[in-house]
């Protein structure tokens, strides 16, 4: 049937027909050429944009898990900082409660006996401060050996007060009575036991800071921060 048709066609209308089929089919092929590159070339930029997406996401989270792990090893060492210098607060104040203990000794043979052995008078002050300042979980123990340093005193006071008596009697050179003495090992003991008190907390106190010093001793990270450079 399209024998007779091409048949009754003129040369020039044949050439017409025949290169508006080819002109047609190329369309048709270079549009769906270009369609797949277009397609393949959308693809891709996706593609693109979402790698570059994921890494700008992984920059971010890398830069927050530093800004992270920096703040937590500045908290560690300012941490590690204050409980250090409350170890050394901790031994001051130790040797001020020993200070304060020996002074009772040293104040009462200087008022009984004319010792020229000097008592620190500032030791029990120093050692309050420190208390108060530092470690408000001794305070009933150290009320306590306040308590044991004001009777200690009190006993000096009358001892003070016995020998004043005798000397306006007319003895110019008395001495403390025996019954007054005889309750200075009471006395001594009662301050000594304090002391003992305040000892067994300490214990406690050094050995937590040494636990806390020693955690913080290790890194707040066992290994680094891995980065996705793979995907850079």
């Amino acid at each position: 049937m399209v024998s007779p048709i091409i048949a009754g066609l003129s040369e020039t209308q044949f050439w017409t027909l025949a290169l508006a089929i080819l002109v047609s089919g190329a369309s048709s092929f270079f549009s769906a050429l270009i369609g797949s590159y277009a397609a393949k070339r959308g693809e891709h930029l996706a593609t693109k944009a979402d790698m570059d997406a994921l890494r700008k996401q992984l920059a971010d989270t890398t830069q927050i898990t530093e800004q992270i792990k920096s703040d937590i090893e500045y908290s560690l060492a300012r941490r590690k900082e204050l409980e250090t210098h409350k170890r050394v607060k901790l031994e001051q104040y130790c040797q001020s409660l020993y200070e304060a203990a020996d002074s009772l000794s040293l104040e009462m043979n200087q008022k009984f006996f004319g010792s020229e052995a000097q008592a620190d008078g500032h030791a029990f002050s120093r050692s309050s401060m420190l208390q108060k300042l530092y470690f408000p979980e001794l305070a009933a123990q150290h009320a306590a050996f306040g308590v044991a340093c004001a009777d200690f005193r009190s006993w000096i006071v009358r001892g003070m007060e016995d020998k004043l008596s005798k000397m306006q009697a007319g003895n110019p050179s008395p001495l403390v009575g025996q019954e007054i003495m005889s309750e200075y090992a009471a006395m001594l003991k009662g301050v000594n036991f304090a002391v003992f008190a305040i000892e067994q907390e300490v214990v406690t106190i050094a050995s937590e800071l040494n636990a806390i010093l020693s955690n913080s001793a290790q890194p707040a990270f066992s290994g680094d921060v891995v980065a996705s450079n793979s995907l850079r």
